[in-house]
């Protein structure tokens, strides 16, 4: 099963060419990693983390 995830661009964002800036992109490209991980596991990333302390050294 595929996971799909929508997010709004907004202006602040993008340069004014509409390219979205490098840290934005990042920041955007870990939002949808934590996500993927509540779809596929049904917990939340964060969760994960903290409470199961499944994390690398």
């Amino acid at each position: 099963m595929a996971f799909i995830s929508q997010r709004r661009i907004d202006f602040p964002m993008v340069d004014l060419a509409k390219i979205v800036y490098y840290p934005r992109f990042w920041d955007l490209a870990h939002r949808f990693y934590e996500e993927s991980w509540e779809f596929t596991c049904g917990m939340h990333y964060n969760e994960i983390l903290s409470i199961r302390r499944l994390h690398s050294h």
